[in-house]
């Protein structure tokens, strides 16, 4: 997956290798819609660089997997705010 950043989260991006916060609304296994909590594993990351890639997973095991398919855009949030899109790839 690739993360975009947006230019408010520029100033204070993830310093570890792992990030997990909130995505947007993602159709659930039983085809609710809902907010599940998403973990980051970077595989490179440069703070000069807008755009990081890595591989995204659900927090939970119960998250729905199935919706992670290739094109995908999913946003991130960090309370009432938009850190980040994920475009899966």
């Amino acid at each position: 997956m690739r993360v975009r950043w947006l230019n408010e989260k520029l100033r204070n991006l993830p310093v570890s290798n792992c990030y997990s916060t909130v995505s947007d609304m993602v159709s659930s296994n039983d085809g609710k819609l809902t907010n599940w909590s998403v973990v980051i594993t970077f595989d490179n990351k440069s703070p000069s660089d807008e755009i990081w890639t890595g591989k995204l997973g659900f927090l939970s095991p119960d998250g729905p997997w199935d919706q992670l398919a290739k094109g995908k855009i999913i946003t991130l949030y960090e309370g009432r705010t938009i850190s980040a899109e994920v475009e899966i790839i």
